[in-house]
């Protein structure tokens, strides 16, 4: 119990808008472009992967067209 109360204390909200989707779209390229495996947005680390979902289910929310 006490490691989930540790772990919810690391997680951060992120309330995206176009705007800073934008913004994480550029931080991803970087990331993708450098090989890395991770990268920082918003005061938080994201792993490559779930980015990637991420960008593809907020492209979709908001109307915007897909990455490649």
């Amino acid at each position: 119990m006490a490691k989930m109360k540790e772990l919810s204390e690391k997680v951060r909200q992120v309330s995206f808008t176009p705007e800073n989707l934008k913004q994480f779209k550029k931080a991803y390229a970087v990331a993708d472009k450098a090989g890395k495996e991770t990268f920082e947005f918003a005061g938080g680390e994201w792993v490559l992967g779930f980015a990637r979902y991420a960008i593809i289910y907020l492209d979709d929310r908001f109307g915007i067209n897909k990455i490649r």
